[in-house]
């Protein structure tokens, strides 16, 4: 199957794609590391690069690139729909009887990146959300004190927040795109909030403070 774009933007679509299919179906996260592993590989190559591998068949030589990997780029770098995203699309999402509860839902309250024991980087995330129609999504990675799942210390949450503070100025400001919410940290840690998204509206603007997260409309 044909895909609408070619080349290395096609690349970074379908790597976005399957790490955000993979951490949807609660997958290990040694799989969604190895395809992030593996966009960061290709993201330091420069086009001639890129395309001479592709070409000649030695993306497997770089490390960090697998024969699953490095077919996934072939494949969607020749503007094809890559065989692994086709398998994991035509594999439905069930929510059984949360069915009701799940479409009701406008934001998540509780999310875990790869800052600490999650599957999948914050911009991913973002996407994800504003995919699914969500209007806000809170970070809640771990403290320092839970070092067994990489919990953030001052310094890795200070450059958490600046990182989403830079996500939430690269997006657009409108009705189905995020702005910034604002809610309290619960890391002692922190000498600023915890950020997350919020659809900007005429009712709630962005940057507003919030002790509360209300989850359903």
């Amino acid at each position: 199957m044909a895909s609408e774009t070619t080349g290395r933007a096609a690349v970074d679509e379908a790597f976005t794609r399957i790490t955000y299919l993979l951490d949807r179906e609660l997958a290990p996260a040694y799989r969604v590391r190895a395809f992030l592993r593996a966009a960061e590989v290709v993201a330091e190559l420069d086009d001639a690069e890129l395309d001479q591998r592709v070409s000649a068949g030695t993306l497997t030589d770089l490390e960090h690139i697998g024969d699953k990997t490095a077919a996934v780029i072939a494949e969607a770098y020749r503007g094809e729909t890559p065989g692994y995203l086709a398998e994991l699309d035509a594999t439905p999402l069930d929510p059984g009887q949360g069915t009701e509860l799940r479409a009701a839902l406008k934001g998540d309250c509780h999310a875990h990146s790869t800052w600490s024991d999650g599957g999948a980087p914050i911009a991913g995330m973002a996407r994800a959300a504003i995919g699914l129609g969500h209007e806000y999504l809170v970070m809640t990675d771990h403290s320092p004190r839970l070092t067994i799942a990489h919990g953030l210390n001052r310094e890795r949450l200070l450059a958490q927040l600046d990182e989403i503070d830079e996500l939430n100025a690269s997006w657009p400001r409108s009705a189905s795109s995020p702005a910034s919410r604002w809610t309290s940290s619960r890391t002692a840690a922190s000498t600023r909030p915890r950020t997350s998204w919020r659809a900007s509206t005429s009712s709630w603007p962005a940057s507003t403070p919030s002790s509360g997260c209300p989850n359903t409309r």
